[in-house]
């Protein structure tokens, strides 16, 4: 039996050298140090030399065994814990590592091909890239030729170089739409795919503003194979100037969200970059922050939240307006992950994703009320009125107010009504207006502040729903949308403010429903 005269301050790792490996453990943790050397078992208190020994049982050798200061179950090790494999220095629990840390199958930095890490990413047993080299130069293939990929390829830069044209197999996980359309994909290899090698870079998003195809009707859950080219995009890995698009169907189920923790994925996460464009679940969720500070390219404000664990939530796929209370909780939020304006993002597909409780009731009931676009001068009296004609409560989450360019029939500017109040009344109005005007409302009206002024015409306005569609609309100066163009102009004559406003039932006639009226913002119109 050998002992040290005294505690050590801290551990020495000694490594005695006989013509055969020897191996020590040290674990901050623990007091002592334990020395395993062929066959025999050491400690800063005790020694045996094979077989049995008090404070922990040795299966002879080095193979096999419980350590103090590090875990070991067969194979050698160097330095750090492991259990079963060979290891050389850092941190392992499973399979043959030389550098970084691995613990439970999960390693920041290297490449692993065959249990063998030696740099990049692996996270519980998944991996970008089992294999080495650029599978499309090992076949030869041109890089301005198509090269048939999988999205785990093209996510690991050790593989598959930028600018070469790939085709890429992957499920629709999401569809963000824009003003010309559906604009950005995001693909996913399904966990029913043959080759499916875990959530871990498994997801690329898809750029289409620059497709030279026709773009199909897109819905999540599709199949689809695309051929376009691989490009940075500010760090973000994805495809665009889609070449060729082939729908595949309904191949496979659904995507299903992966469970994270919200500072595993944010910015700075060890996950952040795996799962970039994974479909994922964060729950419980807290409220930290909202209206973060923009990042590069972005603007402010941000209309953002950020839940505890640090995780952005974005509203670049659909609006998170009303945005929450710092404090406020809720059971989970879910969407796919963005690299966006220099940080990691969860992108929510709809409300159903945020997870927060949906006001009830039914928005069809909002109306275009009152239009005042134009007086002498300065138009700095400027005001759009919203009113609820429904018999109950008409939620506004979803609701967007937008304003029509007659150019070219796209929103020069929009207002998320949500962001005023969650629910409208029967019978109530809300005001989108200058400040002049919402200064003069009479009560509690809900309001909104117009950011920009509203076009004299031809233009119009749009209600819009995010999942309803449009609610109602209004042309006006000549332009003609889904209800027509009303045939009234809003002249101010001889010192009074007019406008125009809607009068009785709601005929979808614009020329008929809508009359010229004195400007009444907040109140019932004068319809006489």
């Amino acid at each position: 039996m050998l002992r040290y005269p005294e505690r050590l301050g801290h551990y020495l790792v000694l490594l005695v050298t006989l013509g055969i490996p020897g191996l020590v453990a040290c674990d901050d943790s623990q007091e002592d140090v334990m020395i395993i050397y062929a066959g025999m078992e050491m400690r800063a208190g005790e020694m045996t030399l094979g077989g049995s020994t008090v404070g922990g049982t040795m299966m002879g050798g080095v193979a096999g065994g419980t350590m103090a200061g590090g875990t070991m179950a067969g194979g050698t090790m160097a330095g750090g814990t492991m259990a079963g494999g060979t290891m050389a220095g850092g941190t392992m629990a499973g399979g043959t590592m030389a550098g970084g840390t691995m613990v439970g199958g999960t390693m920041a930095g290297g490449t692993m091909a065959g249990g063998t890490m030696t740099g990049g990413t692996m996270v519980a047993g998944e991996t970008g890239g089992m294999e080495e080299g650029d599978p499309c130069e090992l076949a030869g293939i041109d890089p301005t030729s198509p090269c048939a990929v999988s999205i785990y390829e093209i996510k690991d830069p050790a593989r598959v170089m930028l600018d070469r044209v790939v085709s890429v197999e992957g499920v629709i996980s999401a569809i963000r739409s824009g003003d010309e359309g559906v604009s950005h994909l995001v693909l996913q290899v399904s966990s029913s795919h043959p080759d499916y090698r875990g959530a871990a870079y498994s997801a690329i998003w898809v750029y289409l503003n620059d497709s030279a195809v026709d773009l199909p009707e897109f819905s999540v859950g599709e199949s689809l194979l695309v051929t376009a080219e691989l490009k940075d995009f500010f760090g973000q890995r994805q495809l665009r100037a889609v070449s060729s698009l082939s729908e595949l169907g309904n191949l496979y189920p659904n995507i299903v969200p992966t469970d994270v923790t919200a500072g595993d994925v944010a910015t700075g996460g060890g996950l952040s970059e795996a799962y970039e464009g994974v479909l994922v679940r964060v729950s419980p969720v807290e409220v930290i922050i909202t209206n973060p500070p923009a990042g590069p390219g972005d603007r402010d404000p941000t209309n953002e939240f950020v839940v505890a664990g640090g995780l952005r939530v974005n509203d670049f796929i659909t609006s998170l307006q009303p945005l929450p209370e710092i404090g406020e909780t809720w059971e989970q939020v879910q969407g796919v992950l963005r690299l966006g304006n220099g940080d990691v993002k969860l992108e929510p597909r709809s409300r159903e994703d945020i997870g927060r409780v949906v006001p009830e009731g039914d928005p069809r009931g909002l109306r275009i009320n009152e239009v005042d676009y134009s007086q002498p001068g300065a138009d700095n009296l400027e005001f759009i009125e919203i009113i609820n004609i429904g018999p109950d409560d008409a939620p506004l989450w979803g609701v967007t107010l937008e304003l029509i360019n007659g150019t070219n029939l796209s929103a020069y500017e929009s207002y998320d009504l949500a962001r005023s109040a969650d629910v409208l009344a029967s019978g109530e109005f809300l005001v989108v207006g200058s400040t002049e005007v919402l200064m003069s409302l009479p009560g509690a009206v809900s309001q909104l502040t117009l950011s920009e002024a509203v076009q004299n015409g031809p233009d119009g306005i749009r209600l819009v729903h995010d999942t309803i569609g449009i609610l109602d609309s209004l042309g006006y100066g000549g332009l003609s949308l889904e209800e027509g163009s009303a045939q009234v102009e809003d002249e101010d004559v001889d010192g009074t403010r007019n406008s125009i406003g809607r009068c009785g039932p709601d005929l979808d006639q614009n020329e008929i429903d809508f009359v010229q009226q004195l400007s009444t913002p907040g109140e019932p119109n004068d319809c006489q």
